[in-house]
């Protein structure tokens, strides 16, 4: 399973599509009782994230976030003939995303700046890292989370720091973020997990819950080559290519471009022997080879993760259920892929092309008549692997909900002060990428974070109600945002705060009410949903941002 240790996790080496998905997913999970998760709620994370920098996109997608996202159309003959052979087969071509109706051929966004790969780390850390509120630890294994037994509830981390083990204490909250395979690993060697289980392994437990089960992930079928005449150059000339990336970084090489599939490109983990690439890149270099991979977005079958020993330095067992669905429909919706491939190639904009389905060396199937049902149903079996889209093993629901780890604002049950926020708390997984699901998630992390300050800290948030009663908050501003002119400010905080406060704000920082040292100050009550859109005039420098309690300003309740 590929892992992404870095600052950034799988971005730093994951395909760099960017896919918000169905809308009817997201609708799913609120409707399985977590309020909130639901497309009209998410999708506003997503746009508060996003930089599109294509041209011709609607407002659908934000463009003053931290993620930028471009677009790269291929160029190869290949390319366009693939397309008008989707449409010859009724599916429409889309300019982008409709979570609506997700069904049709698009050119995706990808997550590439100036030619370079734009992770997760890059863009949100490299805005904070000067922060004096925050650290980062790289070379650091955390090793369990600290959980008092009396009280419930989490004090903190020990951590492998270059060998040296230390425990660092938690003022508020633990959060983690290990991904869908670490998270419910970190969990059990806490001694929270399934209580048998643990005991097996010889962890204590502390509570009894079902981290580990309903992995759910993404499968794909790489067996379908297909070759193709006239010879197609991929790259025209590849020193010419190399020279433009290296010294623009311009040009084919910075862009998502796959062109040819190498033995040694494949660790044996895949599944994808030796003796079957050979016999692939065999046929390359004889001629030129189309790969289509199938996946099933929308699987049944379901894996778990378990611990392997107590010793966090051995990895976790995982146990994936690939095609292990009691009906057989995963088996049946990949069978059907694949036919649907075979009347692709044989449509008029691919026809020209020549194309040929290839027989791989698969001694298993090789008794089966080729391109048979039971011939593809073993090649499924042969050569499906993942996709790296595991999800589900903290799983997030109601509180009756058996199969939950969290509730719906990511609270470990039964502990405090513990929050698992990654893939794994997926209810069900969706039908797209991995990396936007995962940082929208967690501005809707930071949310629920904000929101739930009364009942994790033990404290209260001064509100107030408008005649209407709607619920608001009083936020102390303490300084205008750096770098910013007075319309600026005026500009941001007016569509939250509405016209009059927001020049009340900018008369307050700008005529006067300072302490010694210069520093200005404003109050506004903004509603509780207006809050982020204050909150992100100070995403550069929020040391001025401060959220009170009923104590007035001297009682801050958290700096932002």
């Amino acid at each position: 399973m590929a892992k992404g240790k870095g600052l950034g996790g799988t971005s730093i080496l994951n395909a760099m599509i960017y896919i918000k998905g169905n809308k009817r997913d997201y609708d799913t999970w609120e409707k399985l009782g977590n309020t909130g998760w639901g497309w009209d709620t998410v999708k506003e994370h997503f746009k508060n994230l996003e930089n599109m920098q294509a041209e011709g996109v609607s407002d659908e997608y934000g463009r003053g976030g931290y993620m930028t996202l471009n677009r790269y159309p291929s160029d190869q003959p290949i390319a366009s003939a693939i397309i008008e052979a989707f449409k010859e087969m009724r599916l429409p071509l889309l300019n982008e995303e409709n979570p609506a109706n997700p069904l049709g051929v698009l050119t995706g966004f990808q997550c590439i700046k100036d030619g370079i790969r734009f992770n997760t780390g890059r863009a949100f850390l490299g805005q904070v890292k000067s922060r004096s509120n925050l650290m980062t630890a790289l070379h650091s294994f955390v090793q369990k989370v600290n959980i008092n037994r009396k009280s419930k509830s989490a004090t903190g981390v020990q951590v492998n720091v270059r060998g040296t083990i230390i425990n660092v204490k938690a003022k508020k909250e633990v959060i983690v973020s290990g991904g869908t395979v670490n998270s419910p690993q970190l969990l059990m060697l806490s001694g929270i997990g399934p209580k048998n289980h643990l005991e097996k392994v010889n962890v204590d437990p502390i509570k009894d819950l079902p981290v580990g089960e309903h992995l759910e992930d993404h499968t794909l079928h790489a067996g379908f080559f297909v070759k193709v005449n006239p010879e197609i150059q991929l790259i025209d000339n590849q020193l010419d290519t190399i020279y433009k990336y290296f010294a623009h970084q311009e040009g084919k090489l910075g862009t998502l471009m796959i062109t040819n599939i190498m033995a040694s490109a494949f660790p044996s983990v895949m599944g994808l022997k030796n003796e079957i690439l050979a016999n692939i890149n065999d046929a390359i270099e004889k001629k030129s080879v189309l790969g289509i991979t199938s996946t099933v977005l929308n699987p049944k079958s379901q894996g778990k993760i378990l611990l392997k020993t107590s010793n966090a330095n051995d990895k976790p067992l995982i146990y994936s259920g690939y095609l292990s669905d009691q009906n057989g429909e995963d088996m049946a919706i990949m069978l059907e892929s694949l036919r649907f491939l075979e009347n692709l190639i044989e449509t008029s904009s691919l026809k020209k092309y020549d194309p040929q389905i290839m027989q791989l060396n698969l001694p298993e199937c090789d008794k089966f008549e080729f391109r048979s049902d039971d011939y593809w149903k073993c090649s499924i079996r042969y050569l499906t692997t993942t996709i790296f889209h595991p999800t589900g093993t903290c799983k997030m629901g109601p509180s009756d909900d058996g199969t939950a780890v969290v509730d719906l604002e990511l609270r470990v049950f039964g502990i405090d002060n513990l929050r698992v926020a990654d893939a794994s708390i997926m209810p069900n997984i969706n039908k797209t990428d991995k990396t936007p699901r995962d940082t929208a998630r967690t501005r809707r992390r930071k949310r629920n974070v904000r929101e739930s300050k009364e009942n994790t800290f033990g404290k209260s948030v001064s509100r107030v109600m408008t005649k209407g009663g709607t619920a608001k908050k009083r936020i102390l501003v303490q300084k205008s945002p750096p770098d910013s002119t007075t319309e600026a400010i005026k500009k941001a905080v007016v569509e939250a705060a509405g016209k009059e406060q927001a020049s009340d704000i900018v008369r307050a920082w700008t005529e006067g009410r300072g302490d010694a040292k210069g520093m200005k100050s404003a109050m506004i009550d903004v509603d509780e949903d207006a809050v982020e859109k204050v909150e992100k005039v100070y995403e550069k420098d929020t040391s001025g941002l401060y959220i009170l309690s009923n104590g007035g300003s001297k009682g801050k309740d958290t700096q932002m």
